[in-house]
C-alpha cells in the first residue's frame, strides 16, 4: 500500500511511504494523518486538500507570480496571504500586497514558499543598473 503522510493542519505532504495495509496507522506521527496515494503522488507536486472533514490529494497550483519594479523595490500585488517570501537572509509572510526593497542595484533571488496548495517558486530579479 502506498500512502501520503500529511500535516493535518496545513495539508502539506511530508513524505510518501509504502507499507502493508496493517501498518498504515503507524506511519503518521502526532499532528499527521495518511491517505492512499497513487504512483504519481509526491510531496513536491501534490498536497492534501482538507474539505468538509475529508482529505483529497490534489495538485499544487502555480503561483503565476507577477511583480512590478519601482526603483530598488519589487512589488507583489497578488500573492496569496500566508506565503513566505524570502531574500538576502530576511523573510516576510505575505498579505496580498508585498514589497521587497534592496539597498543597491543588482540581481537578487527571491524565494516564495510555505503554502501547501501552491508550488514553491524562486525568482531572479534584476533591479536598477547592476
Amino acid at each position: 500500500m502506498r500512502l501520503a503522510i500529511y500535516n493535518k493542519a496545513s495539508g502539506a505532504i511530508t513524505r510518501v511511504v509504502e507499507c502493508h495495509e496493517s501498518l498504515a496507522k503507524m506511519q503518521a506521527s502526532e499532528g499527521e494523518a495518511h491517505v492512499a496515494a497513487s504512483e504519481d503522488i509526491n510531496d513536491v507536486t501534490h498536497y492534501v486538500a482538507l474539505k468538509g472533514g475529508g482529505a483529497v490529494v490534489a495538485k499544487r497550483q502555480s503561483l503565476n507570480t507577477h511583480y512590478a519594479l519601482e526603483g530598488l523595490k519589487v512589488i507583489f500585488r497578488a500573492l496569496p496571504a500566508g506565503l513566505t517570501l524570502s531574500s538576502q537572509g530576511g523573510s516576510i509572510i505575505t498579505d496580498g500586497y508585498d514589497v521587497v526593497e534592496f539597498d543597491i542595484p543588482g540581481t537578487y533571488e527571491i524565494k516564495l514558499f510555505g503554502l501547501a496548495g501552491y508550488l514553491d517558486e524562486t525568482l531572479e530579479v534584476t533591479i536598477g543598473n547592476p
